[in-house]
């Protein structure tokens, strides 16, 4: 588990390495979903992430940070995850 800060500190070290960064980043219970993205580019993550695997974590670090560049889950965007996750490993 990390915490609160660790996260957002990895996100921002993330963001920075991909070129994609938020305005702002938030820690909250949500029911459905890891993460989202919003148009103003706010990055909202569940509070279960903390808990999460680095690699899974910082999988879904990466694919919320991608929406600031592209908003769907189009072919681009897939390219481009596919790419960054494949670094990772």
């Amino acid at each position: 588990m990390v915490s609160k800060e660790e996260f957002k500190e990895q996100v921002r070290e993330i963001a920075t390495e991909i070129n994609a960064v938020p305005r702002q980043i938030r820690i909250r219970n949500m029911k459905r979903k890891i993460g989202s993205c919003s148009p103003g580019k706010v990055i909202t993550f569940n509070n279960s992430i903390l808990d999460m695997c680095d690699a899974s974590r910082k999988e879904a670090i990466i694919h919320e940070l991608l929406h600031l560049r592209y908003r769907n889950h189009g072919k681009m965007f897939n390219t481009v995850l596919k790419a960054y996750l494949s670094r990772e490993k």
